[in-house]
């Protein structure tokens, strides 16, 4: 796919600043959020797409293209290779395919169906999927969300339209599911919950027409996740389940952990203390064990994740000790920017449950610094929900502090 005639123009003539306002308006960000996401004032970046001001300097065109997840050449700049140069460190970041980066640019919202369906077509899905769950981590679910949902209706318009033959036509199935998959995160992340149900319905509808397991125990392990985060925790325990026996004769250490994780929290949810530690256990000993294959997109569930997700069904349980013991495993554990947010202030919110509002904010506090640069609405929902949590010890100095700095923050709603 070509992009934009205008786009190409602004990047053959070297004119960064049309270039940056195009892929800006496309990925639907103001100019203040991209200015947060770089560094920048909003008046600079007015300033740089009006061609005036810091629109040469190397070193901010190269924070533009980070925080526009495009490459450092279409702004006429090599990618730096030092690492201090971004607000996040680089090897936390990977750019996004040729595909992605033009659909964004163009903001087209689907791709010409050719007569007749390849492998080609379908890898090119598959590739811009695999792209953007990798840049999830850097620039979270509101900026992305638009791109995956470019995928899944170009799947759809593939398998509507064109013509393939049965292995194309599999391959194109599992895409679809895998897209959708990623596109209903990105509305969790984003906090658009109705969307995301819908999405990962049609995942379980692709799978089923794919005949692949592993894409329907992916959908249930985020239904489950999302029945949880909705309250309804009958229905999380049965979409868990329902992953484990999708994933019951070819998946991996990882899926089959994380899915008999999703189904602890559901159980501790409904205060099920026995089934609660039943499929802890069967969660940790599945992590153990080398039966099986897992997916690439299950590599962000690390030890890391198995605590802190085991530590959540502790803590709903109202087992403080065991709970912020695993919360605070998984805060110490380096891991992706997010999820170390994540599981940082799932903890502080533990201590201030435990009754230590104090340690709370001392371990919370640090993590503040990067909330900003986290288009994630989960985390900024979540660091809200701490700073409330802390309301009743609002004479604490240390909670005062740590209240008043939270205000100050910008936070998605």
């Amino acid at each position: 796919m070509e992009m934009t005639p205008a786009l190409l123009a602004a990047v053959k003539r070297g004119d960064t600043g049309s270039v940056v306002r195009l892929t800006r308006r496309a990925l639907g960000m103001t100019q203040a959020e991209l200015g947060d996401a770089a560094g920048y004032s909003q008046a600079a970046v007015s300033r740089l797409e009006r061609g005036s001001g810091t629109g040469h300097d190397l070193r901010t065109l190269r924070l533009m293209a980070t925080a526009l997840a495009i490459p450092g050449s279409l702004l006429g700049v090599a990618d730096s290779t030092e690492e201090n140069s971004a607000p996040v460190n680089r090897r936390q970041f990977l750019h996004l395919s040729t595909a992605v980066v033009a659909a964004a640019a163009s903001g087209q919202v689907e791709r010409p169906v050719p007569g007749r369906v390849g492998l080609v077509d379908v890898a090119e899905i598959e590739q811009a999927v695999d792209d953007l769950r990798a840049v999830d981590q850097r620039a979270g679910g509101g900026r992305l969300q638009n791109l995956a949902v470019m995928q899944v209706r170009q799947a759809r318009a593939l398998l509507a339209r064109g013509s393939y033959g049965t292995d194309v036509g599999r391959r194109l199935s599992m895409a679809l599911g895998e897209a959708a998959i990623l596109a209903g995160w990105f509305c969790v992340d984003a906090g658009h919950r109705d969307d995301a149900t819908a999405l990962y319905a049609e995942a379980i509808t692709a799978a089923g027409a794919a005949g692949d397991d592993l894409v329907a125990a992916h959908a249930y392990a985020n239904m489950s996740m999302l029945a949880r985060a909705t309250e309804r925790p009958v229905l999380a325990v049965q979409y868990a389940r329902a992953g484990q026996r999708a994933a019951a004769r070819d998946g991996g250490p990882r899926l089959r952990a994380l899915l008999f994780a999703r189904e602890a929290n559901g159980h501790a949810t409904m205060g099920d203390f026995v089934a609660t530690e039943e499929a802890v256990r069967r969660a940790e000993r599945a992590f153990n064990s080398g039966r099986g294959s897992d997916p690439g997109w299950t590599a962000f569930f690390t030890d890391a994740e198995l605590a802190g997700v085991t530590g959540a069904a502790f803590q709903t349980l109202g087992d403080d000790a065991r709970g912020v013991g695993r919360l605070r495993e998984a805060a110490e554990m380096l891991g992706r920017a997010r999820n170390q947010a994540y599981w940082t202030f799932a903890l502080a919110d533990g201590l201030t449950a435990a009754g230590d509002p104090v340690q709370a904010c001392a371990v919370a506090w640090p993590a503040l610094s990067s909330v900003s640069e986290l288009a994630s609405a989960r985390v900024h929902r979540q660091v809200r929900h701490l700073s409330h949590a802390m309301s009743q010890h609002a004479r604490i100095p240390e909670v005062r502090d740590f209240r008043e700095r939270v205000s100050t923050l910008k936070l998605s709603a």
